[in-house]
């Protein structure tokens, strides 16, 4: 596609430059009055009168006499869909040459259908599905001319349509600068086609080599509409400025010779310069044809001044002076002035719709595009600034996590209604052919979409996903065809590679763990069977085309402004590419703002993060330390009660007498029942290690917050110092933020004392066998 759309915006170039060179040469060219007949290039004014010994035509539907008529038959015609148009059948013009006159002066008009008819339709009749319409120019018509005024065999002057020259043959019943304007509207639009064609190649340009980085494709892309602008405003000028210099050269040649030959007439001096004023002031009072070379002169002497307005422009001027195009010959002396009339160009304005149109649509089409690009260009900002995080490690906040996806245990998986296949996602569409040929479409009749919370796991576990709100893209398509019906399916199923980008919040079904879910400040949520590469290829590739619409319709907005002015000059082509130049650069600097807004956020929450763990290490971790203490010391007493009645039956008939032994047995016994009913849950080991894995955790955690921080700052310090970031970082006073440099130590885990309490056997419970026993009914049993 590059080299069609370079070369269909070359095209369209082209097309508009000559549509702006055909509006100088009608600049160029002043109204002359009749009679005058210099030869070349003329635009005059007159009213249509016959010319003798010629016979009148009768137009086609109506017989009406005139000197030219197009006659069209046209037949309704109802497509498939019911719309209805007018298809011509019959469509004939004729013409005869006539006479063109104005203040007792006339000249012929020789007829030549490769004029430009511009006549507007005076009868139109319907009958039943046929209509039939008449354009005509009758006698006494007033008519607007531009041609090329030759000599005829007998010597009179001629308008002709055929000879070359620096004109547009044109025969109108409207002023000349209605024809300015229409192609002045022609113009811009054909300019700001050829802008789109060129930002759609620069888009498949960078697509097809790869090129995914916004800054540069959004710079890329201006500079090239910028060079392509400016490039096809120098040729255009050069070529104007160089044929308006051979033109007015070739004119004022002719007309100085008959200027020669009528003063030699008149026998009156003459010095062969058009400075000479003293023989022109003679001229005036002289016989005929005196007043002629005082016309010839003073209608020179406009379109030299028409011809040096337009090259004294700028930038004509700077290009004038490149291509070493000389000024414009003077035709006045001194201090003489032509008439202002016919010297000054006046604005063509066009219909106020037109240029109204053009910047509307450019407004919506510019805001449109770069604020869906900014939309896309953020999401890939985010996909690549957020690392991928395992579903164990996931925190409250915006998130990224990879894996498979699977079904919930309690939730009974969807179905896909095209497959029957099991889903936890599905989007099914029925469309419907409609219309015939070109006008057959595809329309929409069902656009259903279901989905359920699923699970995303990894190697490190799994976390739930509520897939409501999500923007989903799936990879997955199923489609049949019915007769003009078509059945698509897009699903996500069970055991498919996710990706996933949202906001981890509470899930509140459980109120204890975390979900992702639509972020409730509106950040991007994101979920796709695709990998994180394609996703990110799809949003640039949006991005791309959306930023060249954004920028082409900017310079569509200032062309259309222009329009206002009524005139369209190369300067026009020099301020679009101005917009475009402050687009970009306008669209750049918003790019690296937004990244370092982001960049330094980041920073701020990943700081943070750190403070959020280290409270709760505060907060937990003594606990911890307590509850392991708790379980410790009731499973420390149970030690001394079995030693003593383990000692108890060992030593029964050696020292102790009988009694004694069972006393002693007694009191660990019962202590000892005590204690287990007390805590029947003894686990003191269990909870020690439970203790020191929370440790560790705590201790990790806090580790990989610390880098994480690290190299949010280290990325952050990156973007700023580069180019051309540095320069937008310290216009507004960007910051360095501190690398954390602490010992990965904080607590000393020898603090937390484990050992046994100084209790004594009192405490215990145990008794003195000595000792008399309160109740006499005690029993070993």
């Amino acid at each position: 596609m590059v080299p069609i759309l370079a070369i269909a915006a070359l095209l369209v170039q082209q097309f508009s430059l000559d549509t702006i060179r055909d509006i100088r040469k009608l600049e160029r060219i002043p109204l002359t009055p009749i009679g005058v007949d210099l030869p070349g290039p003329v635009r005059c004014r007159g009213v249509v009168k016959q010319l003798p010994d010629t016979e009148l035509l009768q137009s086609h539907w109506t017989a009406t006499s005139c000197v030219w008529y197009r006659a069209v038959k046209e037949v309704e015609t109802t497509d498939s869909e019911g719309n209805t148009s007018w298809d011509t059948v019959f469509n004939e013009s004729k013409g005869i040459d006539f006479l063109l006159t104005e203040d007792n002066a006339a000249i012929e008009i020789d007829y030549s259908p490769d004029a430009n008819f511009s006549i507007p339709k005076t009868w139109r009749k319907t009958q039943g599905k046929e209509r039939f319409t008449e354009y005509r120019i009758e006698l006494s018509d007033r008519l607007y001319i531009v041609g090329m005024i030759t000599m005829g065999t007998d010597g009179a002057s001629v308008i002709q349509f055929t000879e070359p020259g620096e004109y547009i043959p044109i025969i109108s019943k409207s002023p000349i600068a209605e024809a300015r304007a229409s192609r002045a509207v022609i113009t811009t639009i054909s300019i700001i086609i050829s802008l789109f064609f060129a930002s759609a190649a620069c888009v498949c340009f960078a697509l097809a080599f790869r090129l995914h980085n916004a800054l540069g494709f959004v710079t890329a892309i201006g500079i090239i509409e910028v060079l392509f602008l400016l490039a096809g405003g120098f040729l255009m000028m050069s070529h104007d400025l160089k044929s308006a210099h051979q033109s007015f050269n070739t004119q004022q040649e002719a007309g100085l010779k008959i200027v020669i030959s009528g003063f030699h007439a008149l026998d009156i001096p003459f010095n062969g310069t058009w400075t000479d004023t003293a023989a022109f002031e003679k001229a005036k009072t002289a016989k005929d044809p005196g007043q002629r070379l005082v016309a010839i002169r003073s209608d020179l002497a406009a379109r030299a001044q028409r011809t040096a307005s337009v090259r004294d422009r700028f930038p004509q001027s700077a290009v004038a002076w490149v291509m070493g195009i000389p000024p414009t010959p003077k035709i006045l002396a001194d201090g003489e002035q032509a008439t202002a009339s016919t010297a000054t160009i006046k604005p063509a304005i066009p219909n106020i719709l037109f240029p109204i149109g053009i910047v509307v649509v450019g407004a919506v089409t510019a805001l449109f595009g770069l604020i869906v690009g900014f939309k896309k260009i953020k999401l890939k900002r985010l996909i690549e600034n957020i690392p991928t995080t395992p579903t164990n490690d996931v925190e409250i906040g915006i998130t990224e996590i990879c894996g498979t996806v699977h079904s919930c245990e309690d939730i009974e998986p969807l179905t896909g209604p095209l497959t029957d296949h099991p889903c936890v996602w599905f989007r099914y569409l029925i469309q419907e052919w409609r219309g015939s040929g070109k006008n057959r479409r595809l329309h929409t009749i069902e656009d259903r979409k279901r989905g359920q919370v699923f699970l995303c796991t990894d190697n490190s576990g799994s976390i739930p996903v509520a897939s409501h709100g999500a923007r989903i893209i799936s990879g997955r398509k199923a489609k049949k065809s019915r007769g003009n019906r078509v059945y698509t399916e897009y699903s996500l199923r069970p055991t498919d590679p996710v990706y996933v980008l949202g906001s981890a919040e509470i899930d509140p079904t459980t109120g204890d763990s975390l979900r992702i879910e639509q972020d409730p400040q509106g950040l991007p949520f994101l979920i796709s069977n695709l990998p994180e590469r394609r996703i990110k290829t799809r949003e640039i590739v949006g991005a791309f085309w959306h930023f060249a619409c954004g920028i082409a319709a900017t310079a569509a907005i200032i062309l259309g402004l222009l329009l206002f002015t009524g005139r369209i000059a190369a300067i026009d082509q020099l301020l679009a590419a101005c917009a475009s130049i402050a687009v970009v650069a306008l669209v750049v600097i918003i790019i690296m703002y937004n990244d370092l807004i982001f960049l330094r956020q980041r920073v701020a929450w990943a700081r943070s993060n750190i403070e959020v763990a280290l409270k709760k290490r505060v907060d937990l971790l003594p606990q911890l330390e307590a509850i392991a203490k708790g379980y410790m010391k009731y499973e420390q007493e149970v030690l001394p009660l079995l030693t003593r009645l383990r000692n108890a039956w060992s030593m029964r008939g050696k020292t102790d007498t009988p009694e004694e032994s069972v006393a002693v047995s007694n009191n660990a016994t019962d202590g000892l029942l005590a204690l287990r009913e007390q805590y029947p849950n003894l686990k003191a080991d269990t909870t020690t290690e439970q203790l020191m894995r929370g440790i560790v955790a705590l201790e990790n955690e806090i580790a990989a917050r610390r880098d994480g921080y690290n190299a949010a700052v280290e990325r952050y310090h990156a973007r700023m110092h580069a180019i051309p970031e540095v320069f937008l970082a310290k216009t507004f006073a960007f910051k360095e933020e501190p690398l954390l440099r602490w010992d990965t130590e904080i607590r000393d885990l020898d603090r937390l004392d484990f050992g046994p309490e100084e209790r004594t056997e009192e405490d215990l419970g145990i008794k003195d066998p000595d000792e008399p026993t309160p109740s006499s009914d005690s029993s070993p049993a």
